[in-house]
C-alpha cells in the first residue's frame, strides 16, 4: 500500500525506536523512584489522575524524541478539507467497532467491579478531578499512543523488517502497555491494535485511528461511570 507521506518516513530507523523506548523506560523509572504519588495523594489528588499523568509524561518523552527526527504536519492526520469527511467517518466506524469489542460487559452486568486505577470515585473527589482524568484517558493519552504505536513505531519497524512485523510488533507492544502477558484480556488488545493499524492503512491517515481510539475509550468510560 502506498502512503502519501511514506517518503518522509524513510529516514525513520529501528535504532530511533529503540532509543525512544529506552528514554520512555528511563522516564518511567525516574518517576517511580522519585515517588511523587505520596506527596500528591497527601494533597488530595486522585491516584488515578496521577497514574494517568505519569503515562502521559512517559509517552510525551518518547513522541517528542521521535518528532525531532520526523516532524508532524496536519497532512499526516488527514484533517485537510478534502480528506476530513473520510477520516472522521472511518474513525467513528472503527471506534464503534472497538467499543463493541472492548465494552465492559461484565462490569455493567455487575460480575466484576471497575478496576480502581481506572475509576475516580465521586464520593471522594469532585467533578473537576473526574473530568480532568477523563480528559487524559479519552483524548490526550490516545493521541500520544497512536502517534507512538501506529505512526513512529509502525514505520520504524516497517522500514527495516516489512509490513507483517510492523503490524505484529506494534500490536504486541500496545497490548503489553495495557495488560500483562498472562492476562486473558491481552487478546482483546491485540485485536484492537490490529483494527487501529488497519484503519490507519485503509485511510492512509493517522486521524482515523486517533478518532477511533478516542471513541473506544469514551464508550468504555461512559459505560463504567454511568451504567454501573
Amino acid at each position: 500500500m502506498y502512503f502519501h507521506h511514506r517518503s518522509k518516513l524513510e529516514n525513520l530507523r529501528i535504532s530511533h525506536i529503540i532509543a525512544a523506548i529506552a528514554l520512555m523506560i528511563g522516564i518511567a523509572f525516574l518517576v517511580v523512584t522519585l515517588d511523587p504519588y505520596s506527596y500528591l495523594r497527601a494533597h488530595g489528588y486522585p491516584r488515578q489522575l496521577v497514574s494517568a499523568f505519569q503515562a502521559f509524561l512517559v509517552l510525551c518523552a518518547g513522541v517528542a524524541f521521535l518528532i525531532k527526527i520526523r516532524a508532524l504536519s496536519i497532512s499526516d492526520f488527514g484533517f485537510m478539507k478534502e480528506k476530513r469527511k473520510n477520516t472522521l467517518l472511518w474513525g467513528c466506524i472503527g471506534g464503534l467497532l472497538l467499543g463493541i469489542v472492548q465494552f465492559p460487559y461484565k462490569i455493567v452486568a455487575g460480575d466484576r467491579s471497575v478496576p480502581m486505577d481506572l475509576y475516580v470515585d465521586s464520593q471522594y473527589h469532585g467533578l473537576f478531578w473526574i473530568l480532568l482524568f477523563l480528559l487524559f484517558v479519552t483524548i490526550l493519552i490516545p493521541i500520544l499512543q497512536e502517534l507512538f504505536y501506529r505512526f513512529y513505531l509502525y514505520w520504524g519497524i516497517r522500514n527495516r523488517f516489512g509490513r507483517f512485523w510492523a503490524y505484529s510488533a506494534s500490536a504486541l507492544l500496545f497490548s503489553l502497555g495495557h495488560e500483562p502477558f498472562n492476562s486473558g484480556r491481552i487478546l482483546l488488545f491485540l485485536l484492537s491494535s490490529l483494527i487501529l493499524t488497519y484503519l490507519y492503512e485503509k485511510t492512509e491517515y493517522l486521524g482515523s485511528s486517533v478518532i477511533a481510539h478516542m471513541v473506544w475509550n469514551a464508550i468504555w468510560y461512559t459505560a463504567a461511570y454511568l451504567l454501573v
